[in-house]
């Protein structure tokens, strides 16, 4: 079983680093597990969805999935 998402170091800041959505956070995810992401409204969780869809930039950090950083929408998300 292979890592399908890995999350590394990420930072997602707002207002020039005034409001931070999720700081230096780590993660990864293999093949064939599901994942629940849980927490009170702001914490981040739909920011992090948005980065890994590769819908908004990282601040910081980096995100894998299958081995290829995101840096822009995958085809299959637009």
């Amino acid at each position: 079983m292979g890592i399908k998402i890995s999350i590394e170091n990420a930072t997602r800041a707002y207002s020039d680093g005034a409001v931070i959505a999720f700081q230096d956070l780590n993660l990864q995810v293999n093949d064939n597990e599901v994942l629940c992401l849980v927490g009170p409204s702001g914490c981040g969780k739909t920011t992090l969805l948005r980065c890994i869809d590769g819908l908004i930039s990282l601040t910081a950090g980096r995100i894998l999935i299958d081995g290829e950083e995101i840096r822009e929408p995958r085809p299959d998300v637009t």
